[in-house]
């Protein structure tokens, strides 16, 4: 087996994989999903030497059944949009954090049916791809396009096609587009 081991300002490592912070928690998160002493490091955001609480986790949004978040896209009011795959589920999320469902385009069974196998910790890729025979062929991406930024595209998982329709809210506007 190669050596990966790295040196990095005086401190030697096992190999070059650093988790980003806010990946994994305090690692207990990847337990039975990854030995966390096969990686390099854990990146920190902060240290100090003496205890503090810190930030409450900033939590946008509580999702119902059958909504599993996919893609996601901010608008120029700071509501973020979010594709649900299975559902072909598009919702909004005001800042106020109300939400709206914007459309939908799914079989209500087929929606119970995910949603029991995800509670029984049992779902599969097979499960998540159940949203392919809609229309919408499982929504996973949003994006708001156009000289004023209203025409919502859509993205599916299986779809040969990128659906589109009008907004009365703009999208955000890039930031890059200031540079």
């Amino acid at each position: 087996m190669s050596d990966l081991g790295q040196q990095l300002l005086g401190t030697t490592f096992q190999n070059p994989i650093i988790l980003a912070s806010g990946t994994c928690g305090y690692g207990q998160e990847l337990d039975g999903l990854l030995d966390i002493d096969t990686v390099g490091a854990l990146a920190i955001k902060a240290v100090t030497l003496e205890p503090r609480a810190g930030n409450p986790a900033p939590r946008v949004a509580e999702f119902g059944a059958g909504t599993f978040p996919d893609g996601f896209e901010f608008d120029a009011e700071g509501g973020i949009w979010i594709a649900s795959v299975v559902s072909n589920r598009l919702l909004r999320i005001s800042p106020d954090g109300t939400e709206t469902v914007v459309l939908e385009d799914s079989d209500p069974e087929v929606v119970a049916a995910v949603e029991r196998k995800y509670q029984e910790s049992g779902l599969a890729r097979a499960d998540i791809d159940a949203g392919r025979e809609r229309t919408l062929a499982n929504l996973a991406s949003v994006a708001f396009g156009g000289p004023d930024l209203k025409t919502v595209h859509l993205g599916s998982l299986f779809g040969d096609r990128i659906a589109t329709f009008r907004s009365a809210i703009a999208g955000a506007e890039p930031a890059h587009w200031r540079y």
